[in-house]
């Protein structure tokens, strides 16, 4: 199992998300590639370390990371419903705006500014958590690549979400930080469409007869 999630409480009282690594041959490397990611960045919109540690069993070790918890949880939840559960809240056109702004900074933020160049590789509503007075977006660094500085492209194995991932994955030539632009796109459509991997072969004029219509943006499954 890779990147189960858990609510967790710390000995001084704080509440935490708890991420496990377990089960997987190479997840010794895939946590020290996490926490080197994350302790590379400073960025307002980019998850906070707690802490973290490894259990040591029998049958292996499990890692766990200790991240900031966000109370009004993931992206996803506020713009789709999980099968009979209701949607968490509504965001405004002017928060989705501001969701997409945000999310946008974050990612030039990691392959330009960072002191380690980070490819993010799997962007999308569920690695977006929000927190309680939505003044951070951060990202999740769950499959993030770090790559050289005078590194162009980087090829790496198969990974993150299928509609998220753009043609370049299936090329031996690798992956760029623009993988993560084609990402941020779907994302885009994903925010303002109100619907699960829209295409652009759709009415290109639904968003805005939707803000037109005074912007209430109706759910669809």
């Amino acid at each position: 199992m890779l990147g189960a999630v858990f609510k967790g409480k710390l000995d001084d009282g704080t509440w935490v998300a708890v991420k496990s690594i377990e089960g997987q041959e190479n997840g010794k490397l895939v946590f020290r590639l996490e926490i080197f990611a994350i302790v590379s960045v400073d960025h307002a919109h980019l998850v906070c370390l707690c802490r973290y540690c490894l259990h040591i069993v029998e049958t292996g070790g499990t890692f766990f990371i200790d991240y900031d918890f966000f109370r009004y949880g993931l992206l996803d939840n506020w713009i789709f419903s999980k099968d009979d559960d209701k949607i968490v809240g509504f965001l405004s056109w002017k928060q989705r705006y501001r969701v997409a702004i945000e999310v946008a900074k974050a990612l030039s933020y990691l392959p330009h500014n960072c002191c380690q160049r980070i490819l993010h590789v799997d962007i999308k509503l569920e690695n977006i958590p929000l927190d309680m007075i939505f003044e951070q977006l951060p990202l999740d660094f769950g499959l993030s690549k770090l790559v050289s500085k005078d590194a162009s492209r980087v090829v790496v194995e198969i990974r993150g979400t299928y509609v998220y991932k753009a043609p370049e994955w299936d090329s031996i030539h690798g992956i760029s930080e623009k993988c993560d632009i084609f990402s941020y796109g779907q994302l885009l459509l994903d925010i303002f469409f109100t619907q699960k991997y829209a295409f652009l072969d759709q009415d290109g004029t639904d968003i805005y007869r939707r803000y037109s219509d005074g912007g209430n943006i109706q759910r669809q499954q």
